[in-house]
């Protein structure tokens, strides 16, 4: 649908809420407004790429569904990972990101685990092991659907590791950083099952 029609979406069943929410995301599209569209779109990000690896890989779940699973601990604050496959345990971070870089950090709650290091900014930036890969959605063009294949950017977290600052991740990848590891890890379902043959070694 390329136009929005009020009547259609009422009659599909859509609450007032779910029709604003809708109209909201097309309008920070039409704006390219990079700075609200990647919280705006965070949550969806999350069922996509869940969708797409559940059709094209392995079955993972959300933070969400992992409360009810027999044996899967949850982190209840679901803050360092988003997506899990429980079979071999990796761990995969979903972002969002229409900007000119891959912003890592993040907002958290005050607590000692956050603290010195962690936080030097005013934000968060991820410890190491928090997660195993980052799936990022970064659109080559603002438009209002998600083509995997065009937008999806796969980085294992080694990639990701800070060494001006030891036991955490960079704060950001920036566009050279992006191509050349667009360029190495071209493969998303290969990059997935060789960090799963790494974790068996």
């Amino acid at each position: 649908m390329t136009k929005l029609d009020i009547n259609n979406l009422e009659a599909a069943g859509l609450t007032n809420f779910e029709i604003a929410a809708i109209m909201a995301q097309r309008s920070l599209i039409d704006e390219k407004n990079t700075r609200e569209i990647g919280k705006s779109r965070q949550h969806a990000s999350e069922r996509l790429i869940q969708n797409y690896l559940n059709e094209n890989w392995r079955k993972v779940y959300r933070q969400e569904e992992l409360k009810n699973m027999e044996g899967i601990d949850h982190d209840h604050n679901e803050s360092g990972f988003d997506l899990l496959e429980p079979i071999s345990g990796l761990k995969i971070q979903v972002k969002y990101r229409g900007g000119k870089t891959i912003h890592l950090e993040q907002t958290r709650r005050t607590s000692t685990k956050n603290l010195g290091k962690a936080s030097e900014s005013g934000h968060v930036v991820y410890s190491s092991g928090e997660f195993d890969v980052l799936l990022a959605i970064r659109p080559t063009e603002f438009r209002y659907d998600f083509q995997p294949e065009e937008d999806l950017v796969i980085i294992p977290e080694h990639e990701l590791h800070d060494s001006e600052n030891p036991g955490f991740l960079k704060k950001s990848v920036g566009l050279i950083k992006e191509k050349e590891l667009r360029g190495k890890y071209k493969n998303i379902i290969d990059v997935l099952n060789n960090l799963i043959k790494k974790q068996e070694v």
